[in-house]
């Protein structure tokens, strides 16, 4: 035991080891590009089947189906989505693995489609589509936490909640008294009355979808029992979602010291946090009517933990089972793979200050990449049109308490730059990188936009 434990060990640093020296030696990072158009065929054939497949008295369903696979065409059509690239057999290959084992799964409904969204989060799209953002792999420490998530995913299509959940909504919409109490309620200028009534209703409908969640936990760790898989691997998974709000990457950012060159050295003043005023008093958010804990779909991790841990607790006791089926070396590349996907999708739903901090903070571990420091001055590119067509706010948030203490300070400082100034830094920090990066085409076109709008 003590030299498969080893052995293991050993191959996981391995394969770090060798994902480290590429991203140093091969500094230009190749991106996933998906199969659109095969993803759009499969979207178009489910979308028949599906609506096709309801009635007249199944309306509701119809338009929320068609509400689906708009989404999806969008996302296509946006380049959102990386069905069909590299990774693909990969998750195609869990998928696979699961449904030998689960016979009563109909694995042919199901299509894994990877996003560029950065949410660390799995969807159910209620008709065996199921999304995996990069967002989430990027999160995650082994094959088995993924294999967990797919299971946890195809039960929700299994167990046809989304037709469950349209229909419980469709009842409260439909409930005459209700409205008519809310109507009366807001007549009468009892608004507190009102909003009680609606805060019921709301928490009703996210009771519903909680009690879900936990129905999937239930039904994925069946399907999951079933499998080679370490069966403890789901409840490491929740505990790693009880810490998914927080960074991964949580390195110093040291502003002065990456914008700072000698031909335009860094202002003190440009570090400066103004206080955001409204009306002449510092703005405070209001004190929500909704309680946010009952807003949650998800049950809290600790309670699905505790549910999966008393209704699998034999199962559960036992170290039995594999962390990897496939090459624990894939899922690491994955892993890091999805770093940048995670980036240039950010920079693509121009999420700008968000991508421009993921930059500052992936370069700490690969300072080499050129992708990386090519982001960088798209993202600072980005930001300037922001500033000269008034849209900042849009690509970088004013600076609020509860962020990140780094990504604050970023956001403020972008704040107190002039549209000026903001061009000088941008050129001369890629000017500063130009001789060692010359022979990258993006590299050099990026460096001749800055120059471009310095020059302006």
């Amino acid at each position: 035991m003590l030299r498969a434990f080893l052995y293991h060990q050993l191959t996981i640093l391995c394969s770090l080891i060798h994902i480290a020296v590429t991203a140093q030696v091969d500094s230009s990072h190749q991106l996933l590009e998906g199969d659109n158009v095969k993803g759009l065929e499969i979207i178009e054939h489910k979308q028949q089947y599906w609506t096709n497949s309801l009635d007249k008295s199944q309306s509701v369903l119809k338009e929320a189906y068609n509400n689906r696979y708009e989404y999806l065409t969008f996302g296509f059509n946006k380049h959102h989505f990386l069905y069909g690239s590299s990774i693909q057999p990969y998750l195609d290959s869990i998928l696979l693995n699961i449904c030998s084992y689960n016979k009563d799964i109909p694995c042919e409904d199901i299509v894994i489609i990877p996003t560029r969204y950065a949410t660390p989060n799995a969807v159910s799209m209620g008709d065996g589509t199921i999304l995996i953002h990069v967002g989430l792999l990027n999160r995650l420490q082994n094959e088995s936490q993924l294999a967990w998530i797919l299971c946890h995913e195809v039960a929700h299509y299994t167990l046809s909640h989304l037709e469950k959940s349209i229909s419980q909504y469709v009842a409260s919409t439909k409930d005459r008294t209700l409205k008519k109490d809310v109507r009366r309620s807001f007549r009468k200028g009892q608004y507190q009355k009102a909003m009680g009534i609606l805060q019921k209703t709301l928490y009703d409908q996210r009771r519903h979808n909680r009690i879900q969640e936990l129905e999937a936990d239930s039904l994925g760790m069946v399907y999951f029992t079933r499998t080679p898989y370490q069966l403890k691997q789901g409840i490491e998974c929740l505990k790693l979602f009880q810490h998914i709000d927080e960074e991964k990457h949580q390195n110093p950012i040291n502003l002065k010291e990456i914008f700072s060159s000698k031909q335009y050295p860094f202002k003190e003043r440009w570090l400066q946090e103004e206080t955001i005023m409204f009306n002449g008093t510092t703005f405070t958010e209001e004190t929500p009517y909704f309680n946010q804990d009952s807003l949650r779909t998800h049950p809290a991790c600790t309670e699905r933990i505790d549910s999966l841990s008393l209704h699998f607790q034999n199962q559960l006791a036992t170290t039995a089972g594999q962390v990897f089926l496939q090459d624990s070396i894939s899922f690491h590349q994955w892993v890091y793979q999805s770093e940048f996907e995670l980036i240039e999708g950010l920079y693509q739903f121009e999420n700008t200050a968000y991508a421009l901090y993921q930059c500052l903070q992936l370069l700490e571990v690969y300072p080499k990449s050129v992708y990386l420091h090519t982001m960088v001055g798209k993202c600072l590119l980005q930001i300037h049109e922001g500033m000269q067509t008034h849209e900042l706010e849009n690509l970088v948030p004013l600076p609020k308490k509860e962020f990140d203490e780094s990504f604050r300070q970023l956001c403020a400082f972008m704040h107190q730059l002039r549209p000026r100034e903001l061009a000088a830094i941008s050129y001369y920090y890629m000017e500063q990188k130009k001789e060692q990066y010359s022979h990258n085409e993006n590299f050099k076109t990026i460096l001749k936009e800055c120059l471009h709008i310095y020059k302006k």
